[in-house]
């Protein structure tokens, strides 16, 4: 039954399939078992003349559907479906069930004289279904939210499964200023001559072995970005910050580190560097 569990469907079949669906759409609401979620159904009543070859109904669409059941409520096995452009026709009997959206809908009419009937049930989370426990009885393939977020916040992943999204804590406000992150700095220890990787945010320079160049990245694919060079060792070698060929930083060829603890501070505006702090 594609991905919707046998649970679901037959607590699902004996919460609706005894009650009589009228040729209009119709909505119920059934809970999974967690009295503070529950799920939108919305059923479709289909009338299927007798003879009725790869007849194509209007579905109505439901982008956040979590899955489909489709009824025979004669449970005569005349009827068949094709979905999406099946090529081979699925008999419904009792119930049929799939996952996902429905774009297409053709369906079979086997019997020589008797009209059928065909009940289409659409599952819509809730919004109030933002918890693995409350959805741990079905499964579906698109990504769901909870039910309500705190505005301009940032969404993350909960879990490694790629489906379910939680409010992160970070806040992007409507003048794109951003609050609640904490940022983790990049921290390298290096020995030898070097030049900035691109993830580096902090470098440690240790001397021990002799003086360490250390080779600033291009100006103009740095914008905005700042990078802090701390020498950790007592020799008396130096640490030296170098521009990337002809390059400065506050019109100056190469910062030193002379002492043990000395550090420089720089950013970039995609032109050159400037040091704004320095010890």
């Amino acid at each position: 039954m594609s991905n919707l569990k046998e649970s679901v469907l037959i607590k699902f079949l004996n919460k609706f399939d005894d009650k009589e669906i009228k040729p209009t759409s119709r909505q119920f609401t059934w809970s999974p078992g967690d009295s503070s979620s529950s799920v939108k159904v919305i059923s479709d009543f289909h009338v299927i003349p007798a003879s009725s070859t790869d007849l194509a109904l209007t579905v109505a669409t439901h982008e956040d559907s979590i899955g489909v059941l489709f009824i025979d409520p004669d449970q005569t096995g005349d009827l068949t479906i094709k979905i999406n452009g099946d090529t081979n026709g699925n008999t419904v009997n009792a119930r049929r069930g799939i996952s996902g959206n429905i774009t297409s809908l053709t369906v079979t009419n086997a019997s020589a004289s008797l009209t059928r009937y065909l009940k289409q049930f659409t599952i819509l989370p809730n919004g109030t279904i933002d918890q693995a426990s409350s959805v741990a009885s079905i499964s579906f393939g698109n990504v769901k939210g909870p039910g309500s977020a705190v505005d301009n916040s940032v969404a993350r992943f909960d879990g490694e499964t790629g489906k379910l999204l939680a409010s992160s804590g970070v806040i992007i406000d409507d003048n794109n200023f951003m609050s609640g992150a904490i940022v983790i700095k990049n921290i390298r220890t290096i020995t030898v001559d070097d030049a900035v990787d691109a993830d580096d945010d902090i470098i440690l320079v240790n001397c021990t072995a002799g003086d360490v160049i250390v080779t600033l990245p291009l100006a103009a694919s740095s914008e905005g970005r700042e990078l802090i060079f701390k020498k950790i060792d007592v020799t008396n070698s130096l640490g030296i910050i170098d521009g990337n060929g002809a390059e400065k930083v506050d019109d100056v060829s190469n910062y030193k580190l002379v002492t043990q603890y000395d550090f420089l501070r720089i950013v970039c505006n995609g032109t050159a560097w400037y040091v704004i702090g320095q010890y």
